[in-house]
């Protein structure tokens, strides 16, 4: 993929909707790369193996709920969500995401079912998520054994919003107001989230 193309786990998708890539399976992936992940599990060991069951967890459940959740609250905003979906890429397709944008909200509304009732389940499946996230680590730096696997690489990349660390290697435009927001921002998993940026995330030179 070109760096003119290059997607943030959270543009995924609203160009899903309207360039046909793939969904929001993706968000752990793509900030793999740049992480240090620790590798010295044997394949199989009740460490791998408890690490790999919350991964799935994490990202069949967590991410898509905090999206769908998000996207209700901003679903009325939509010069912030086109300056969001447009943030560094090339100036042909932010014009044609602009122009493709009303059709492509409404596909997305309906591929991850937008209504309120939805949202606020959604909501909660964050909150229960961030209290298993304090219960797993029991007060320490990682989520299963005294190292960082893919369960905390996981969790981290798919809850960044919460934390919203200095470390997330795209510029985007900061999220407006969010009461629901604001008060998850105050629970102890955002200080971890923010942590395992700073621990294992070098700033990106993407990032002025």
């Amino acid at each position: 993929m070109s760096p003119g193309l290059r997607l943030s786990p959270w543009l995924v998708p609203a160009l899903f909707a309207l360039l046909g890539a793939c969904g929001g399976e993706q968000d752990a992936r793509i900030s793999e790369p740049a992480y240090e992940v620790a590798e010295r599990f044997e394949v199989g060991s009740g460490i791998y193996v408890r690490a790999l069951a919350i991964e799935d967890q994490f990202d069949e459940e967590v991410g898509h709920a905090l999206r769908r959740a998000l996207f209700w609250d901003f679903r009325d905003n939509r010069p912030y969500m086109i300056d969001f979906i447009t943030q560094q890429q090339p100036a042909a397709l932010r014009l044609m995401m602009r122009a493709t944008f009303p059709a492509g909200w409404a596909y997305v509304s309906r591929r991850y079912t937008f209504t309120e009732r939805d949202a606020a389940e959604a909501w909660v499946t964050v909150e229960r998520a961030l209290d298993r996230i304090e219960a797993l680590r029991a007060g320490g730096p990682y989520l299963v054994g005294d190292a960082f696997t893919v369960a905390d690489l996981t969790a981290a990349a798919l809850l960044w919003p919460i934390a919203w660390p200095p470390e997330f290697p795209y510029q985007l435009p900061e999220l407006p107001a969010s009461p629901k927001l604001e008060r998850l921002r105050e629970h102890p998993t955002a200080g971890w989230i923010g942590d395992v940026y700073a621990r294992h995330r070098p700033p990106s030179a993407e990032v002025d």
